[in-house]
């Protein structure tokens, strides 16, 4: 018997179809929330635990944060019923316990008669003697014709096999939706992996970090260490499989830049280059004849060796790039990515797989959907979608879904996107075994401890009772520092020993490099929303709405004066200073190309760097002059007393950080930082402590890592 449809007030909730309607109306509601709507009504006045609601909506051994899922689902509920928290009408808190459907329910039975399977009822004054009537009358054709009866019977006989067949549709209940049932670590080897995942079956390939180069490496479906695969150049990122399962779509380089397109057996063998063909990424279609690929935004195709190559799609604008072109199963259509780099902004767009009626798709309730695939038999399509970001650039805070594609006989679809995954863990690259019972995704678990270096014991301590916090930095009394929690990039200030902690920013705003002013009364930082340039914002310390400052533009990171007049910022026009009183900004000549400017305790000099020269400005004598000069640095810090200023090194691969002194010299070792697991932004982030020791975040998170997750898909 399908199950009854529920109301209350003006609410109507049907498990059958998967539908909460409010008068009448559709009302959009993703499926967890729904789930645990219809839960808690079926219980109808009942206490819901909530290990009840997790074993109900995950089961019993999944690998997701519930108890941020079950508040995120109720807010969700709330949300769409329009119900006041503070004065509930329908979903009742119970403290320690669980949650309880307050209003009282009406059932509606479809079977009683009152819907679609009702039987037609002759009128109650009518002679039933009357309801035979003679075809004749009724129809004005002559019964005696055998041609025309058939004619009636058949149309009477077709009829009435469509009122039924629809009948039969309508009551067959929809395929519940799409969840996870369980997940597994495959790697565990710590290391950066990155770009597309591919299997034949009976191994994974993916890229990762090897020794600094990118390195595509392959491990079994059951898990295991990932083992280098033999390429035709030093570094190479993995982009496809063959529909055969034999060959690795290769490119030659990093997944940044635009490489050359290799052919490498899986097994062992000659790789072949494809044609002159010059992407980032690119794969191949069903049937093995063709390859459509992206250079920066432009979308191509080709034979699948490279040859007849030919544009399809003009460029878009220079800060967006084509990514993840992948076909239908039966080869008919093309989607790929729209990416916005700058903004963490990202659109799914398809067209017809000749290249005609280009178009995008809006598929989530979330702002932001790339990097997406189809399962092997095309029933599901699954993609990443987010709108907040997290720390490690900043990076998307992407989860997985999936849209039934299609209707099959017999089988209503959802035609509504199922949200997977919920954090705190978040999928970005993905793709489907060969069976499509197991989605392998690429995640890491991001968490972080501070630590500080002993100089007398030569070694990292916790700092902070270990707190997971990135860009530290002290007022100038020493007395407050203010920081940004990792990986979640909400801003904070407490005192120097961690109390009196206050939260100045939220989400969807992600903070970045906070900077106290001279006085103590205020904290600069560059912000980003997904979507969204970067801004540089001031908050007061005291707490309240962050405000930008639009004359710095989308500058990272800016550096105050002593006296808190102005602020220094670089772009892409050279150093600058904004008076912030007149509002007035003027270039430091000679400033082009520099950046990270940090200005000195006594406001007499400027340090900044190009990323692989140091460079001391003069203020009473307008010249720059180079201090130090490595493969690579940053992360440009005053000693308390101006004396020095330390940074983050690269010399023959050894990072570490370093010092020179302002009047010049040797550059001075203090630490290698390699084999630290260093976290936050860029992965090397670092400061200095009151007595200037060196505090950094060390990484204790689960790394970047593959997982199996299994799930269910009607």
């Amino acid at each position: 018997m399908p199950a009854p449809t529920y109301t209350f007030g003006d609410f109507d909730l049907d498990p059958a179809r998967f539908e909460l309607r409010r008068n009448g109306s559709p009302l959009k509601l993703e499926r967890i929330p729904l789930e645990l709507l219809i839960l808690l009504v079926e219980r109808d006045g009942q206490v819901v635990s909530r290990q009840e609601i997790i074993e109900r909506l995950w089961g019993k051994d999944v690998f997701v944060d519930t108890e941020h899922g079950i508040n995120t689902a109720i807010r969700k509920i709330r949300t769409v019923l329009r119900e006041d928290v503070e004065r509930p009408r329908f979903i009742q808190t119970v403290s320690g316990k669980g949650y309880r459907f307050i209003p009282p329910l009406a059932r509606i039975n479809p079977t009683n008669g009152n819907g679609l399977f009702s039987s037609p009822v002759l009128d109650d004054a009518a002679d039933p003697a009357e309801a035979v009537v003679e075809p004749a009358e009724r129809t004005g054709v002559e019964t005696s014709d055998p041609a025309a009866a058939r004619r009636h019977l058949s149309l009477f006989l077709l009829s009435s096999l469509a009122i039924v067949t629809l009948a039969v549709w309508v009551s067959f209940p929809a395929p519940h939706p799409p969840k996870i049932t369980g997940a597994r670590q495959l790697t565990s080897d710590g290391r950066w992996k990155f770009g597309p995942i591919a299997t034949d079956g009976l191994r994974l390939y993916f890229t990762e970090d090897v020794n600094g180069y990118s390195t595509v490496v392959s491990v079994p479906v059951s898990g295991g260490e990932p083992v280098p695969l033999h390429l035709p150049t030093r570094e190479g990122t993995l982009l496809n499989i063959s529909p055969d399962r034999l060959d690795l779509l290769v490119s030659d380089g990093d997944i940044t830049v635009e490489g050359a397109l290799w052919r490498v057996p899986a097994l062992g063998g000659t790789p072949r280059r494809l044609g002159s063909i010059v992407a980032h990424d690119a794969g191949w279609s069903p049937d093995g004849k063709q390859l459509a690929y992206a250079n920066a935004s432009g979308v191509y195709l080709a034979n699948a060796d490279g040859t007849d190559s030919h544009k399809v799609l003009a460029n878009q604008d220079p800060g967006t790039w084509a990514w993840r072109p992948v076909w239908s199963p039966d080869g008919k259509r093309l989607r790929w990515d729209y990416y916005q780099m700058a903004k963490q902004a990202a659109k799914i767009w398809e067209m017809n797989a000749d290249g005609s009626n280009p178009r995008a798709l809006v598929l989530a309730s979330e702002d932001w959907q790339c990097y997406s695939d189809w399962t092997p038999d095309g029933k599901y399509y699954i993609f990443t979608s987010w709108r907040d970001l997290e720390s490690g650039t900043p990076w998307p805070a992407s989860n997985l879904w999936a849209v039934r594609e299609g209707i099959q006989f017999f089988r209503k679809s959802p035609a509504t996107p199922v949200n997977l995954t919920i954090g705190p863990m978040h999928y970005f690259s993905h793709t489907t075994s060969t069976d499509g019972k197991t989605i392998f995704a690429l995640s890491s678990l991001k968490h972080g401890e501070l630590v500080r270096y002993d100089v007398k014991a030569k070694a990292f301590v916790p700092y902070l009772s270990g707190l997971s916090a990135e860009g530290l930095t002290f007022s100038r009394d020493k007395r407050w520092i203010a920081y940004v929690k990792y990986p979640q990039g909400e801003l904070y200030r407490s005192r120097e020993d961690g109390s009196e902690s206050l939260q100045l920013t939220y989400r969807p705003l992600f903070a970045f490099q906070p900077e106290w002013s001279a006085d103590g009364k205020q904290i600069s930082f560059s912000g980003q929303r997904a979507g969204e340039n970067w801004r540089t914002y001031t908050v007061s310390a005291e707490g309240g709405l962050p405000r930008p400052v639009p004359e710095v533009g989308d500058a990272v990171g800016v550096t105050w004066s002593p006296n808190g007049r102005s602020i220094i910022f670089a772009n892409t026009g050279g150093i600058r200073t904004l008076d912030l009183q007149t509002r007035s900004v003027v270039t430091i000549a000679g400033s082009q190309g520099l950046s990270s400017p940090r200005l000195s305790p006594d406001g007499l000099n400027l340090v900044a760097s190009d990323g692989q020269r140091v460079m001391f400005f003069d203020f009473k004598t307008q010249k720059w002059v180079e201090h130090a000069r490595m493969a690579s640095l940053g992360w440009l810090n005053w000693s308390a007393d101006g004396r020095y200023v330390y940074f983050l090194g690269v010399i023959k691969d050894d990072a570490g950080i370093f010092r020179i002194a302002v009047s010049g010299g040797n550059v001075e070792k203090i630490t290698s930082v390699n084999g630290l697991g260093s976290a936050g932004a860029g992965g090397g982030w670092f400061s200095l402590g009151p007595a200037d020791e060196l505090v950094l975040l060390k990484n204790t998170g689960g790394g970047t890592e593959i997982y199996a997750l299994s799930w269910d898909a009607p």
